[in-house]
């Protein structure tokens, strides 16, 4: 499997390099998958490129194209993690 355009080196490591997310970081990933996702090509767990492109406007500005930057990841996993475990 090729890693996505849009997934930097720097963004997979700044996760790897925490052991503490990687658990957030495959539920996360369970979450963006689409449903049956297997079922229909190109069989891969990646949210549409569309729904990527607007996450990445939202977050932070300009078209959407860039790749996701480590600190981003690491933002958004550890804002995950702090809202599930508050809620209890």
């Amino acid at each position: 499997m090729t890693v996505p355009r849009w997934l930097s080196a720097g963004a997979v490591r700044a996760v790897l390099t925490r052991p503490s997310l990687w658990l957030e970081a495959l539920a996360a990933g369970r979450r963006l998958a689409p449903r049956r996702w297997w079922r229909s090509a190109p069989w891969s767990p990646l949210p549409p490129a569309n729904y990527l492109r607007f996450r990445q406007q939202t977050n932070s500005g300009g078209d959407g194209t860039g790749p996701l930057q480590g600190h981003d990841l690491v933002a958004f996993l550890k804002w995950c993690k702090s809202n599930r475990s508050s809620l209890g």
